[in-house]
């Protein structure tokens, strides 16, 4: 059986490089090829998977969420069930978290070697695809701006000191929204569309449990207010989650489009994805093959 082994030497990668041979030895108990893929730029992960992803039987990727986001991307388009493995080495590792992927890289092979193969269901947004999160609004620029070195040096909170300056702004969002057999209009602050119970570092309170495998996305809304400042509603949702009911509305649909009269910047992953006036999403049921725990598979899926 072969395998390939992907780091980004941009997501602290002196971590996948200092444990490399141990990795490698590890993989080597069950896999008689391996194969490493050093990435060497933007786009290089996906366009060597989509091209190779066939060759293997088993595809680790060490970094984090965006690393993560360029591989599925690479495999999904071009239709490759190849069954991924995941070594987190990014800043927040959402995807990671929510999948019980540990940090401890002896228990993560451990995963890797001996956990179950599901399918996980991606999004198409236009003609790229996100695992877990998009986020059209306000704060949708942290994640991209918080520079590297103060994300290194300060995880999770990197994206509030990027946000603050988001604070005193008034940016209006004019959006007409159509969700399955929803429509709507008006002003929005942000938008988020998730397959997830954890973004930007935060644990998501869900009242229904999420299911990663049941071809159904949560569509939340969170309203314009005229009269006060209103980031406070997207605070307060992180910490209530779907408990929030002032200003926050949540739908459970299969498809989304978005249009706007003005240009909308969206973030999928954790980076920047688009800059359009129209946004379309589609569920795109299970089309990523994942290796979990038995805990994970019984959870989510």
């Amino acid at each position: 059986m072969k395998c390939l082994l992907i780091y980004n030497p941009f997501s602290k990668s002196k971590r996948a490089r200092k444990h490399i041979d141990y990795i490698i030895r590890r993989l080597g108990t069950k896999y008689e090829s391996i194969e490493i893929f050093c990435t060497k730029g933007v786009h290089t992960i996906y366009k060597f998977i989509n091209e190779r992803g066939n060759e293997f039987d088993l595809i680790v990727v060490c970094g984090g969420d965006g690393t993560v986001n360029e591989a599925m991307n690479g495999l999904v388009s071009a239709n490759i069930k190849t069954p991924i493995g995941i070594i987190p080495t990014g800043t927040c590792n959402d995807l990671s978290k929510m999948l019980g992927f540990h940090r401890h890289l002896r228990r993560q092979l451990d995963i890797i070697l001996n956990g179950k193969v599901v399918e996980m269901d991606t999004c198409k947004i236009n003609d790229s695809y996100f695992t877990y999160a998009s986020a059209i609004g306000k704060y949708t620029d942290v994640s991209y701006n918080a520079a590297r070195t103060v994300k290194r040096m300060f995880g999770r909170i990197a994206y509030f000191l990027a946000g603050i300056g988001e604070f005193v702004k008034y940016t209006k969002l004019d959006l007409n929204i159509k969700a399955d057999d929803i429509e709507l209009s008006g002003r929005y602050y942000v938008v988020l569309a998730l397959n997830a119970d954890r973004v930007a570092g935060f644990n998501i309170n869900r009242i229904k449990s999420v299911k990663l495998n049941d071809g159904i996305i949560d569509l939340t809304l969170i309203d314009k207010n005229e009269h006060s400042i209103t980031w406070p509603r997207l605070a307060k949702f992180f910490i209530r989650g779907d408990k929030q009911k002032k200003g926050v509305h949540t739908f459970n649909v299969k498809h989304i489009e978005i249009t706007s009269n003005e240009e909308l910047r969206v973030n999928s992953d954790g980076e920047l994805a688009h800059t359009t006036n129209k946004v379309v999403i589609d569920v795109i049921p299970k089309s990523l093959a994942i290796i979990v725990s038995d805990e994970i598979k019984n959870k989510y899926f």
